[in-house]
């Protein structure tokens, strides 16, 4: 894989920062939007997301996020990669641009201003041990353990 253990090496590959995990322990998706649909499935030379997490005294790359194109959902995950563990996706962010701006309210709505997007599939490749094992996924309430249900 590519390194891009810092947010600046990050930032120089086109990455951009959605905006959670700011507070220390939290996790912070940085993206690379023209990779979505670059025609690569899997690569680590070519990840669509990085995961680092707030350590408080600095930011720790621990994980790459790789993401499906937009044509796909979790029906049509190619059959070649859909036994991997830990795929799933989002259907309930709110973003305005590249920023996450929350999540949907009781009522499906979004803050205003902002818009809900359905992600396509991704998957979690930790770089460092955790104790949900290395496709764990990761949202706002920090690691998640048991099968995804977005």
């Amino acid at each position: 894989m590519v390194n891009y253990n810092t947010p600046a090496k990050a930032t120089a590959a086109g990455f951009t920062w959605i905006g959670d995990g700011a507070a220390p322990g939290g996790y912070q998706h940085w993206i690379n939007l023209g990779r979505f649909d670059d025609g690569r499935i899997l690569d680590p030379d070519y990840v669509e997301s990085l995961v680092f997490r707030n350590t408080g005294a600095g930011l720790v790359l621990e994980a790459a996020m790789f993401m499906l194109p937009w044509s796909y959902n979790m029906n049509n995950i190619p059959s070649s990669i859909s036994w991997l563990p830990g795929w799933h996706l989002h259907d309930n962010l709110c973003f305005s641009g590249t920023g996450l701006k929350g999540v949907v309210d009781a009522n499906g709505d979004c803050p205003p201003g902002s818009s809900r997007i359905v992600t396509p599939p991704m998957l979690h490749v930790w770089i460092v041990e955790t104790e949900c094992g290395p496709f764990a996924g990761v949202d706002e309430g920090g690691l998640i353990c048991d099968e995804h249900d977005h």
